[in-house]
């Protein structure tokens, strides 16, 4: 597709016309793969529902770490660096905008997709 003019010198005009429409095609169907596994293993997980707030606040607690990540939990806590790793939590005021938002999307998902 970056070359169509060159190309056009030795394809005829519906080959250009047939990569288009498949191009067009596949990345539709990536679009819709990518959009609907992400839906489900990130806001349809029961630990996370309706939306993990790590990708807000950055920080993530000790259980939830050693839940999803048990190998690099365990080999930070033997190299001394897992306090480094998890931080501090932040307070619950700067997590209400972000509750506000993942609900309000959730919804909107949910209308869309019913």
């Amino acid at each position: 597709m970056w070359f169509a003019p060159f190309f056009a010198h030795f394809l005829p005009g519906w080959a250009l016309n047939a990569v288009l429409v498949i191009h067009s095609e596949e990345g539709l169907l990536a679009i819709l793969f990518i959009f609907s596994i992400h839906f489900v293993n990130t806001h349809l997980r029961p630990d996370s529902f309706p939306m993990d707030m790590v990708i807000f606040t950055g920080v993530e607690s000790e259980e939830e770490f050693k839940t999803k990540r048990p190998e690099e939990y365990r080999r930070l806590a033997a190299q001394g660096k897992l306090e480094a790793r998890l931080g501090k939590r932040p307070g619950s005021g700067r997590s209400i905008f972000p509750r506000l938002w993942a609900s309000r999307l959730f919804s909107l998902a949910c209308s869309f997709w019913c």
